[in-house]
């Protein structure tokens, strides 16, 4: 029906959306772009490490990034597989 093609197609819109706002938090990460990383999150933000236990909120998050960005080193994450959910 035209309904499902219409929302087939607003889905597709919305996963390229949101996998180039993902890009774009990679890319400023990769760059010690601090500004544009930290504009990428919600205010109500929340930074999962690489433990399942580690949770920052975006303020403790920029406060230990600090370091590194202003130094000029990042961290690049290179995505193998991406699943969104919309």
């Amino acid at each position: 029906s035209l309904l499902s093609i219409a929302s087939a197609k607003a889905y597709a819109t919305e996963e390229t959306s949101i996998a180039a706002v993902l890009d774009k938090f990679h890319a400023a990460a990769s760059r010690a772009d601090a500004q544009t990383y930290f504009s990428l999150f919600a205010p109500d933000g929340v930074f999962i490490g690489t433990d399942a236990t580690e949770r920052w909120t975006v303020p403790e998050f920029k406060t230990y990034a600090k370091e590194s960005f202003d130094a000029g080193k990042g961290w690049t994450y290179v995505p193998q597989t991406r699943h969104i959910t919309v």
